[in-house]
């Protein structure tokens, strides 16, 4: 995985997050530290209603919940399909 996300230079990571599989997220934890990627977005389940728990922070990469990061953009910039 680190070697496919170095070729892409890869700055952004979406994983799931630990209420999906813990697991994953401590892997995809682990990836964004070793490649200091910018952000590391958590996946949460579908119909999953509130906050969601707190994610811990990680040293020079923004970490959160991808659906609070995208609700801070416009909806007229998210691409649109064909």
């Amino acid at each position: 995985i680190i070697r496919l996300l170095e070729t892409a230079r890869a700055r952004v990571l979406v994983a799931a997050g630990p209420e999906l599989d813990p697991e994953v997220w401590s892997t995809a934890r682990a990836v964004a530290a070793e490649l200091h990627v910018t952000a590391l977005y958590a996946l949460r389940p579908t119909g999953s209603e509130g906050p969601g728990p707190e994610l811990e922070p990680l040293a020079g990469t923004v970490v959160g919940h991808l659906h609070t990061a995208a609700a801070g953009h416009p909806q007229e910039t998210a691409p649109q399909p064909p």
